[in-house]
């Protein structure tokens, strides 16, 4: 019984470190594409194409 419960604890914590590391690289993702919209206010966006091309 100990046993299943250690593994569905286990288990549980995988997919949590699994869950918080898609949550920090999308985090990331959005924080770079913001510092790149950051820096593109101050000049003009050339293309939407080109963003395009990024995503």
């Amino acid at each position: 019984m100990y046993g299943a419960n250690n593994s569905i604890i286990s288990n549980t914590l995988s997919l949590w470190v699994i869950l918080e590391r898609s949550l920090d690289a999308e985090l990331l993702y959005q924080a770079s594409e913001f510092a790149a919209t950051f820096r593109l206010g101050d000049t003009q966006q050339t293309s939407v194409s080109e963003q395009d091309t990024v995503g």
